[in-house]
């Protein structure tokens, strides 16, 4: 499975958060590190497509565990200025197992 990651201008990906956040939050909120990954790891990744091919398959949660891993692995490597965010979210997930 390829993980597919694209790399967009930081404009542009707080563009993205920015609509997110008027059309799910009655208060507007700070655009932090937190929102600018959850809007990469959304928008801008397969990772969405990814875990709907696991459905009803033999061994989900391992398979999505190693989604998760190759995810933000690979989101890491497109934009490292986020390293710190990348891993508490993956660890956040990770502990719902």
């Amino acid at each position: 499975m390829k993980i597919v990651v694209t790399r967009v201008s930081h404009k542009t990906l707080r563009k993205h958060a920015q609509d997110y956040i008027m059309w799910n939050y009655d208060d507007p909120i700070e655009i932090t590190d937190r929102e600018l990954v959850n809007t990469i790891r959304h928008e801008f990744t397969s990772y969405e497509e990814d875990l709907d091919a696991l459905f009803g398959k033999f061994g989900q949660e391992e398979l999505q565990k190693y989604i998760y891993k190759r995810t933000y692995d690979e989101i890491e490597r497109i934009y490292p200025e986020y390293k710190e965010e990348i891993k508490r979210q993956l660890e956040e997930h990770l502990s719902r197992f």
